[in-house]
């Protein structure tokens, strides 16, 4: 996954390279991102970012001056009838110690989730 990362990355400057939070074996991708994010890689991190644990993790591997994405799929949350925008304002405090990613609000569900988000 790592090489074929920074192949797509060396695509151009405007490309972020998706990297799941776990691989297939259901395994973090926490030390793959740090490598990546070390070599100044622009990632969008994701899919199935469900917990505050996944996402404090998650940054805590992000370079903080590397522009990046931590997509949280906060529709998926509510389908479990969980109301996501505390982990969302969480997620929102977590990034703070990485100024140069950004929170996305993934997988919305209804028309709210644009007001809300």
């Amino acid at each position: 996954m790592e090489r074929q990362a920074l192949e797509i990355a060396s695509w151009g400057q405007n490309v972020y390279v998706k990297i799941p939070v776990t691989n297939t074996k259901r395994e973090t991708s926490y030390n793959l991102i740090e490598r990546l994010a070390a070599k100044k890689v622009k990632l969008n991190v994701t899919p199935a970012l469900m917990t505050l644990v996944q996402v404090r993790d998650v940054v805590a591997a992000l370079n903080p001056d590397v522009p990046s994405y931590v997509s949280v799929f906060a529709g998926r949350i509510a389908d479990t009838g969980l109301d996501p925008v505390p982990l969302m304002a969480k997620a929102v405090e977590f990034l703070k110690a990485a100024p140069a990613a950004e929170l996305i609000w993934a997988s919305p569900r209804e028309l709210l989730n644009i007001f809300s988000g």
